[in-house]
């Protein structure tokens, strides 16, 4: 039997993000947010999601947000790089003719977007950028900057722990302990972060606390198998699922100490 986990590079934020407008009010408020982005059915969630975005770095211009914007950029892009292949282009319609050049528009969107970060000092754009584009400027910035202790905030600190996960899951723990301790983490919203920590853990051997979190995240897991897989009694298997029940509740809550849990 497996864990299997799904370790993302990217990070998607939340928090911060005004939904009180929708988005044929904030088309009508600010057409330039929208002008170069299809009006059709085509991928209705990934334009919506993209028209948030930059409304909301519009409104609050922040590297969070900047970030956000780019994943949001990134999303639509790969949707309407779908919808344009997905043409018989000897039976297309107008419209399915005109998805090449939305699919351009979205293209040219991304490109943009990335032009204007490329060089930022950021450490969580400057991640990004390495990921992305193999930026070897950018991944130097990072590193002066990590080693410096300059990573703060949920996005930089998450992706600072998935880029050490492989090469030092130790580093990769600490930099979860920062984001879980004190701070609201939602597993319903939060999932790559317990990911992170379940493989962490897995990495350094430490099977019962990758076991804890791989409860916090699924508490439907066959306890039994898993306790027969790792070769751990039924009674700690039923200890470690009693503390990921309390972890999870102090989590939810904002109130997980990590010093007091050592995890």
């Amino acid at each position: 039997m497996k864990i299997v986990l799904l370790l993302a590079i990217t990070v998607t934020i939340l928090t911060g993000c005004d939904r009180t407008l929708n988005i044929n009010e904030i088309c009508a408020k600010h057409p330039a947010l929208c002008v170069e982005l299809q009006q059709n059915d085509l991928c209705l969630r990934a334009r919506s999601d993209l028209i948030h975005g930059r409304h909301n770095y519009q409104q609050n211009p922040t590297v969070e947000l900047q970030y956000q914007l780019l994943l949001d950029a990134e999303r639509y892009h790969g949707c309407m790089d779908n919808a344009a292949q997905m043409v018989d282009r000897d039976h297309a319609t107008a419209e399915q003719r005109n998805r090449g050049h939305w699919f351009q528009q979205a293209h040219q969107l991304l490109q943009q977007l990335k032009a204007e970060t490329r060089d930022n000092p950021s450490p969580l754009l400057s991640l990004y950028h390495w990921l992305r584009d193999k930026d070897r400027a950018a991944l130097a910035r990072f590193l002066a900057a990590e080693q410096q202790g300059a990573i703060s905030g949920k996005a930089a600190l998450t992706l600072t722990a998935n880029y050490f996960i492989d090469s030092d899951p130790n580093k990769a723990l600490h930099y979860l302990t920062q984001l879980m301790d004190r701070q609201v983490i939602d597993p319903k919203y939060d999932r790559h972060i317990l990911e992170l920590a379940v493989s962490s853990h897995q990495r350094l051997g430490q099977n019962q606390q990758a076991l804890l979190f791989a409860l916090i995240i699924n508490d439907d897991i066959d306890q039994r198998a898993l306790a027969q897989h790792y070769a751990i009694s039924t009674d700690v298997m039923a200890a470690i699922a009693s503390q990921a029940a309390e972890v999870k509740t102090l989590l939810i809550a904002g109130e997980f100490d990590a010093k007091s849990w050592k995890l």
